[in-house]
């Protein structure tokens, strides 16, 4: 995923056989379908909804390997692999990857050879191989310039990596630069979840260097290309972020503000964990500014189950 913390804070499928190969009408026709399948599969990552992603991913997938469409079953493999990062199981997301790495030596494509590249790259920071990580990146980097012609928002996600290590080694200035220079890709790009990524990780070294009032800045400035993508998951990131720089600032409304907007993303998109943990949040905050029946309804309808108020005595009922 290309969101990063605060500092301060495949299934085999084997294709039916037929007597006779498909004619290249035929062909042409699946291709288009696994295209397809892959666009709105990433309308609904984009949205976090990663059930349906990963269905429409699988459905691409099946298509491609019908035909044995190369390029397609490895961006297929892609889409799989990132989905899974996202929803937390990385044995999948290696497994994916894996295999979309093995099928490399039957294409000549390039972009798609650095595409599989970089997410290894990523994947192995995720799962803390630094050393591997920053090797593909150096190599990645290295390889861009003909890449960075036609897809700068490419070049852009190994730049915002290279920019998470630096980050965490405590190089921030060099890690603004590559930050800097992958928001420039993205511009030109027109890749507004991209730019969100680049600006929250901004405020991420700013808040870490105790500059909270740019960091506020630069979390609404990726708070607004996210909410352009209908990023759900960046915006929900962004909003509960804000809140917790509020609450260190001593903004306690703009905090609870903050706050429940994060609260009902999240819950919208089923994410429980990082609900509660923004309910744990709101919890005392609503105490402290006297909201807790307005936080109860408002957790209420969120759940689909609002507490109605109580009608005063005397007072006329409404008949359905």
């Amino acid at each position: 995923m290309r969101h990063a913390h605060l500092l301060f804070a495949l299934p085999l499928i084997l294709a039916s056989c037929s007597s006779q190969p498909p004619v290249p009408e035929e062909r042409f026709e699946v291709r288009n379908q696994a295209a397809s399948y892959l666009t709105y599969g990433w309308d609904y990552f984009t949205k976090g909804r990663y059930a349906q992603a990963e269905a429409l991913f699988l459905r691409a997938l099946h298509e491609n390997l019908s035909v044995d469409h190369i390029p397609g079953v490895i961006r297929s493999y892609l889409a799989l692999a990132e989905v899974a990062i996202a929803r937390g199981d990385e044995t999948g997301a290696g497994a994916a990857l894996t295999r979309a790495e093995e099928l490399l030596v039957l294409t000549d494509d390039r972009l798609l050879s650095y595409e599989v590249r970089s997410g290894r790259a990523s994947f192995l920071q995720r799962t803390g191989r630094m050393e591997e990580a920053r090797a593909m990146l150096d190599s990645l980097i290295a390889s861009s310039s003909d890449v960075e012609k036609e897809h700068p928002e490419k070049v852009a996600t190994v730049y915002h990596n290279m920019a998470l290590m630096l980050a965490r080694e405590g190089r921030r200035e060099e890690a603004k630069a590559y930050l800097e220079r992958a928001a420039a890709l993205n511009e030109r790009a027109k890749d507004q979840r991209g730019l969100a990524a680049n600006y929250y990780v901004l405020a991420s070294i700013a808040a870490s260097e105790g500059d909270t009032e740019t960091a506020v800045a630069l979390l609404q400035e990726s708070l607004s290309h996210d909410k352009r993508a209908e990023h759900a998951p960046g915006i929900a990131l962004s909003l509960t972020t804000l809140g917790d720089l509020y609450l260190e600032r001593g903004e306690d409304e703009l905090a609870y503000l903050s706050y429940t907007r994060a609260l009902g993303i999240w819950t919208a998109m089923g994410e429980d964990r990082r609900g509660n943990a923004i309910l744990e949040k709101l919890l005392p905050l609503a105490e402290k500014l006297g909201k807790e029946e307005e936080l109860s309804w408002f957790v209420g309808i969120l759940r689909g189950r609002p507490d109605l108020p109580d009608q005063e005595e005397g007072s006329k009922g409404v008949t359905p």
